[in-house]
Order: C-alpha cells, then sequence, then structure tokens
C-alpha cells in the first residue's frame, strides 16, 4: 500500500506536528504575546499547548486530547521533543506531565483576549505555510507561463461557514406557557449563505491552498474570517492570494463564481489569472434555465497573415470572445477563437496587464485585453467580468477547474474534524479563529509528512 493510500495515525500526526516549523513558531509567537508578568510559571511550554490545539482536530474534542495526553507512549514521545527543544530541563526526564483540559482553556481564553494577536498569527502562518509549500514541489516551476499554467503554480480558494456551537440565535426562548428560559448563545454568529443557498448560523471563514499534484499534499497558505463590512468572502480570499503571490511565485487562483470581476481584475493587478465560472445572467432554476451573460466587448486588434493590422469588434458569452463577422447578405455571425498564449506586461508604476493572442480561423492574429481599462469604466464595460483568459466550456478551464474540488474536500476535512455533530467547538469569534488556526497547522503538518514519507526523506532523517 502506497504512503497516499492510508491515513496516518496517531503517532505518525505527533511526528508529523513535532516535525512542522510551524508548530514551533507559532510557540514562539505566543510567548512573545504572553510574556510572565507574575506568579508562577506555566507547567507546560507553549508549543506543547499548540499540540493540543492541533489534536483537537484529530479527536474532535479537548476531552478527548485530554485522555489522549495521559497515554504512557505520548507522554514518552513527548518527553524526547522536551530534551529536543527545551534545555533548561533535565536530562534525564522520562515522562512529560500531561497538559490538562483547564491548563489548554486558560491558555486559549487569554489568546483570545489578546489584541493584535489573530492578525500576527495569521501573518505568520502564511509565511510559514510558503516555506513549506517550496519544500515539497509547489511553486517551483520557474519556467511555468500564463498560458497553461502547471497545477503547483495554482492557488486554490473558496469559503466555509461553520455552524455555531450552539442552535440558539438568542439568549432566551420562549417556551409553551410564555416563560423565557435563558440559553446559551453565540453572539458572534451571523447567518450565510453557502454555495448550496443554504442558510447557515455560524463564522465564515476564507481559505487559500496550494497542492503539488500528488493526493493529500495540500498545503494551506493563508486564512482569516470573514467579518461583516469588509467586502464578504471574495474580497478576503483577494486579500489572502495577494499575500500568498507575495511568498510564492503563484501563477493563477481556482475559485467558484463568487469571485466576480472586480476581484479578477484587482487580482490582475498583482499578477494572478482567475479560473472561475462566469456568474449567469439569468440563474437556473426549477422553472427557467440559466441564461449566460452575452454583451459587445469593444474592439481587439487584428493582424492579417500579409502584416496588415486594424480594429474589429468583439462579443462575448459567458466570459468568451468571440470574432464579430458580417456575411454577404448582412447577417451578424460569431466567429470562435482559439487563444495562442496569455501575455502578462508588468507596468512601470506597478500592476499588470494582460493580452490574449487568439488565432482566427482564416490565420489571422487577434489581441484582446483582458484586465479593465479607464475607458472601460468610463463605458460602463466590466471587461475583467465579461472576457475571461480561461472561459468555462474550454479545454484549458476544465484541465484547471477540475482540480477546483479540492477546496471543497478541504472544507469536508474541516466539517469532519468538527465531530458528529459538524459544530464549532467554541463560543465567540477569536476562540473558533483558533480551532480552525489548529485545523490548518495540523494539515499543513499532515501534507509535509506524506511528502517525506513519499520521497523518503522522513527515513534519512
Amino acid at each position: 500500500m502506497s504512503v497516499d493510500d492510508y491515513a496516518l495515525n496517531l503517532e505518525e500526526t505527533l511526528d508529523a506536528l513535532l516535525e512542522s516549523p510551524q508548530v514551533f513558531d507559532l510557540a514562539d509567537l505566543i510567548d512573545e504575546f504572553t510574556p510572565k508578568t507574575r506568579g508562577r510559571n506555566r507547567e507546560h511550554p507553549s508549543w506543547l499547548w499548540v499540540i493540543y490545539l492541533t489534536l483537537i482536530s484529530v479527536e474532535e474534542s479537548s476531552r478527548a486530547v485530554e485522555r489522549t495526553m495521559k497515554m504512557l507512549w505520548v507522554r514518552r514521545r513527548l518527553a524526547a521533543a522536551y530534551k529536543e527543544h527545551d534545555l533548561s530541563l533535565e536530562a534525564g526526564l522520562k515522562l512529560v506531565p500531561p497538559m490538562t483540559r483547564g491548563q489548554y482553556s486558560w491558555l486559549r481564553d487569554r489568546l483570545a483576549a489578546t489584541p493584535g494577536f489573530w492578525v500576527e498569527a495569521t501573518r505568520r502562518f502564511g509565511e510559514t505555510a510558503a516555506a513549506m509549500a517550496k519544500a515539497i514541489g509547489i511553486c517551483d516551476d520557474p519556467s511555468a507561463g500564463y498560458t497553461n499554467p502547471p497545477l503547483s503554480s495554482c492557488l486554490i480558494g473558496d469559503g466555509k461557514t461553520l455552524a455555531a456551537l450552539s442552535k440558539y440565535t438568542v439568549n432566551g426562548e420562549v417556551l409553551k406557557t410564555g416563560e423565557i428560559k435563558l440559553r446559551r448563545f453565540d453572539a458572534d454568529a451571523r447567518y450565510y449563505t453557502n454555495g448550496a443557498d443554504e442558510v447557515v448560523f455560524g463564522h465564515h471563514f476564507a481559505l487559500m491552498s496550494a497542492r503539488n499534484g500528488h493526493p493529500n499534499e495540500t498545503i494551506i497558505t493563508g486564512l482569516d474570517s470573514v467579518r461583516s463590512g469588509e467586502g464578504g468572502e471574495a474580497a478576503t480570499s483577494v486579500r489572502l492570494a495577494k499575500q500568498a503571490k507575495q511568498r510564492l511565485d503563484a501563477l493563477a487562483v481556482l475559485y467558484d463564481n463568487a469571485m466576480r470581476g472586480i476581484h479578477v481584475d484587482d487580482l490582475y493587478g498583482v499578477g494572478l489569472v482567475t479560473v472561475a465560472p462566469v456568474a449567469a445572467k439569468v440563474r437556473a432554476s426549477k422553472s427557467t434555465k440559466r441564461v449566460p451573460k452575452d454583451t459587445p466587448a469593444g474592439t481587439a486588434t487584428i493582424t492579417t497573415p500579409t502584416g496588415t493590422t486594424y480594429e474589429v469588434p468583439i462579443h462575448a458569452i459567458d466570459g468568451r470572445p468571440y470574432l464579430v463577422d458580417v456575411t454577404q447578405n448582412g447577417k451578424r455571425v460569431l466567429v470562435e477563437l482559439d487563444e495562442k498564449k496569455i501575455e502578462h506586461r508588468p507596468r512601470k508604476k506597478g500592476g499588470s496587464t494582460f493580452y490574449g493572442v487568439l488565432k482566427a480561423p482564416s490565420g489571422a492574429t487577434i489581441r484582446i485585453r483582458y484586465d479593465t481599462t479607464d475607458e472601460d469604466r468610463a463605458n460602463g464595460f466590466n471587461r475583467a467580468e465579461n472576457v475571461r483568459p480561461f472561459p468555462p466550456g474550454t479545454d484549458r478551464y476544465k484541465r484547471l477547474y477540475n482540480y477546483r474540488p479540492t477546496a471543497e474536500s478541504m472544507n469536508a476535512q474541516l466539517e469532519r474534524s468538527l465531530g458528529p455533530w459538524h459544530r464549532a467547538h467554541s463560543y465567540t469569534r477569536e476562540h473558533v479563529e483558533l480551532d480552525v488556526l489548529g485545523f490548518a497547522l495540523l494539515n499543513n503538518a499532515k501534507a509535509a509528512y506524506r511528502h517525506w514519507l513519499r520521497t523518503g526523506q522522513a527515513d534519512a532523517a
């Protein structure tokens, strides 16, 4: 059986966490944000708290992790890690005192109430995740181009709503007798509509990831909670993609149709093309068929085989550009164009410009722009929304977008880590953010460990 065909057991998972640089980087950050002021020292180092946090996504509850921490083999394995990472401890330490649920909760509550910790934690997480991604072969192809980018040069994103721990949306329930019974509820939770048009009461998150083409070797490159008043899920994902682009040589972003023209154009500016469906003019329903967007797309420059150039009208249907031609009897026809390549031109004052070089059946070459220009804005034309470099339905689109379910798979894993009730482990947004961060740390550690097993690096170490 290959490494890709089985799930890591608890011992392998613990080894993966203890080999992950993200675990100890977050521990260092915790020490910076929680300096000792008075009272006795904490009984356990910060990295053990991070291990506890990540194992909640394995055991599905903090109470189960507390039982795991008491296991003899776990305490012996952690004792070896103590000697490696805490030189102040006695060299003869055989067993580690198990961390209790109360000790874990105390530090969790302190971090959740510490201003600025989440922002700095997600920033450091993104930096270390980028280093881990490069180490397992993600975004490491210098010859990759925008015309046919490899999967390893693509970012894959999606949003996920975690149902609130309590089903109650207010702190009181009116019984049939008229009595008001107080109920515990999550005041930070909100109503969100997911991709299946289901309304969920909970906490919404955006996740950005990348993979190297091998099963279960997907690295989460960034995550953040979606807050009201900050543009929604797509705007949060754009910010995560921009941050990942600064750290990785990514070329494209795979997303669903939550990415609209304003977001696609924003990503063009940092050198990222978007592979996503185009929102329909009329959505499909039980009584109506889907009607794609159909709009004039201005003009483009055409170059004939003899070298003559002139402007021709372009029409776009569902993101795909067509050449508008007129027959001898005056009938207008749309001519399909085959894309030869995508050109990326960095601007001197910052930003990027994208052009498509397409070929007509006659052999003529047509050059069309993809990012929205000032002239387009003045004319009210959303070019980035209506003209796409990877139009839905084309072979180039299908080759990449077939891997977009990687994000759905990541969401399903996050859902399973919540336990059989599929509800968040904690109340308040700050606490749920820490839980999701623990899941992301666990995922990246396991992905790197699987890569090491597959390539034999773990045996060499």
